[in-house]
């Protein structure tokens, strides 16, 4: 009878902690965002490409990582790039140039252009950053698209 005891309160512990599991396994998936989640997030900004394999979309004007992000008619996380008359910089790079989960004025390009316009320096710096791209992509980028943008000084920063 003492056996039968122990059994029961085994299988009564065990069953409350089933419970409580499958409780905290239902309330959490309120509060956090599964990886599929991010990864439609992330999917709706990029399109697919030929040559690139995918590039962020033109002209989107969305929240994505609760921070607004714009493109401009190519597709980059800048304003519309303009006829050329000063000095023009590139910053090539994956997720971590784009801005990825930061204001545009947080982001390095934005960052960099302040500081060298506070100096002095008349120039215009292109945020050319795409959400996971390898530096085969950036050198595919380069080619195919920075280069008729007439650039003066391109940074490269892939991780």
């Amino acid at each position: 009878m003492k056996i039968l005891k122990i059994f029961a309160l085994i299988f009564f512990s065990i069953f409350v902690s089933l419970v409580l599991f499958a409780f905290l396994e239902i309330c959490s998936s309120f509060f956090v965002k599964s990886n599929d989640d991010r990864l439609q997030d992330i999917i709706r900004l990029l399109e697919q490409d030929r040559v690139l394999f995918w590039k962020q979309k033109a002209n989107l004007n969305v929240e994505f990582q609760k921070q607004q992000v714009i493109t401009n008619s190519i597709g980059f996380r800048n304003s519309e790039i303009q006829k050329k008359d000063k000095t023009r910089i590139f910053c090539l790079g994956a997720s971590p140039t784009f801005g990825y989960g930061v204001k545009y004025e947080d982001t390095y390009p934005y960052v960099v252009e302040q500081k060298l316009k506070q100096d002095g320096f008349e120039t215009e710096v292109i945020n050319a950053g795409e959400i996971g791209y390898s530096s085969y992509q950036g050198l595919n980028l380069l080619k195919n698209k920075i280069t008729d943008l007439q650039p003066d000084i391109i940074t490269v920063s892939y991780v």
